[in-house]
């Protein structure tokens, strides 16, 4: 697919080498090795195109069928890129696209002090019984090696929990505050409640 139906020939599929169909086990490893490099690359997305006339040496002067035939396939052309660019806006707009998830390493990183994320928090109100979940953001101000973030009540939270300094929400009405949270490697970049990912720059 990546080599035939949109161009990306950096990762050429073979579902067969020297005359022998690759197990489901090799496609799979080749796969989650093409997960694991695509987002540490910058790839220019092919440029779509309609079937155009073939590009023949002309002698005199083009025929106004031809002209007409040519100012058409041109038309169609800007069309279907315009087409193309409202849906996927639409789709943004919609969620139905994240540029956030789809920017994440395919593993969990390791958390680390000074590092930005995003956090899935309930924002649900038990009055009405309406489910809110936004993705609030923060930044990692230490993570507990098991001894160095204590508890209120006494004791310390346990290994691998970060304190997070979380940003200003107006539209919440909240100031920045800080919290601890365990974020786990089985939410990254999920979308329920306690998923997390990191912060990335679009």
């Amino acid at each position: 697919m990546h080599t035939k139906g949109h161009g990306f020939n950096s990762f050429p599929v073979y579902f067969s080498k020297d005359g022998v169909v690759l197990t489901v086990n090799e496609l799979s490893a080749l796969l989650k090795r093409i997960i694991r490099q695509l987002p540490r690359l910058d790839i220019t997305p092919p440029e779509f195109t309609v079937p155009k006339r073939a590009n023949l040496p002309v002698i005199g002067q083009l025929t106004k069928e031809v002209s007409a035939l040519d100012t058409k396939q041109d038309k169609l052309q800007e069309d279907m890129m315009s087409r193309i660019d409202n849906e996927r806006t639409d789709q943004i707009a919609n969620g139905e696209i994240d540029l956030y998830s789809n920017r994440q390493d395919a593993t969990a990183p390791e958390l680390k002090t000074g590092m930005r994320v995003d956090v899935v928090c309930n924002y649900s109100d038990d009055a009405d019984d309406s489910e809110l979940l936004m993705w609030c953001q923060g930044v990692i101000q230490q993570v507990s090696n098991g001894v160095n973030i204590a508890k209120e009540g006494g004791g310390y939270h346990k290994k691998g929990d970060v304190s997070v300094l979380w940003d200003a929400d107006a539209e919440q009405n909240e100031l920045a505050s800080v919290s601890v949270v365990s974020l786990s490697k089985r939410l990254y970049n999920k979308q329920v409640e306690g998923s997390w990912r990191i912060d990335v720059d679009l």
